[in-house]
């Protein structure tokens, strides 16, 4: 038998077989940790979508949930009324303008509850007398607006700055 040579079965790692362990990307991931937003670690929430428009409805969610984020959705305020009962939220992120109850309405109801979710408003424009509508839902409560188009990174931003708030 040749030196450096083995006969027989090839030596197999034990802990490979029995379970297949994170990936490379999966503990890098759990490295980073939370995210953190103005020095404060971010945990991940539980996040109402309130938007009418289905599109931007389902693209909000996707983006929170990747984030690690639960997310519930109401496609306006009195679906959103009605899911808040049965779920508390941390977080509610509404659109301004919807049918049946709007995000105004939506804010000022919330706002008058003895334990209210972190409100943040989005909207693509419209201006009340000399406000603009994102201007007036923060003055009603919000604690953080979000103009429409945003991107990604825009959103999640926001999210995390509010549940720092």
């Amino acid at each position: 038998m040749r030196a450096g040579v083995r006969r027989g079965p090839r030596r197999v790692d034990a802990f490979k077989v029995a379970a297949r362990g994170p990936t490379l990307a999966e503990w890098k991931e759990r490295a980073r940790g939370p995210p953190v937003a103005n020095g404060w670690k971010v945990t991940m929430a539980n996040i109402l979508v309130v938007e009418d428009d289905a599109a931007v409805r389902a693209v909000v969610e996707r983006f929170l949930v990747q984030a690690g984020h639960t997310v519930s959705t109401a496609a306006d305020g009195v679906e959103a009324m009605e899911l808040l009962e049965v779920m508390p939220p941390d977080v509610v992120l509404t659109d301004v303008f919807m049918p049946e109850k709007d995000g105004m309405e939506l804010i000022l109801e919330l706002g008058r509850q003895p334990v209210r979710p972190v409100l943040i408003a989005m909207s693509g424009g419209g201006l009340l007398g000399d406000l603009s509508m994102l201007e007036a839902a923060g003055k009603l409560g919000a604690v953080r607006t979000l103009p429409k188009p945003f991107g990604r990174e825009e959103l999640l931003a926001v999210v995390e700055d509010a549940l720092v708030t």
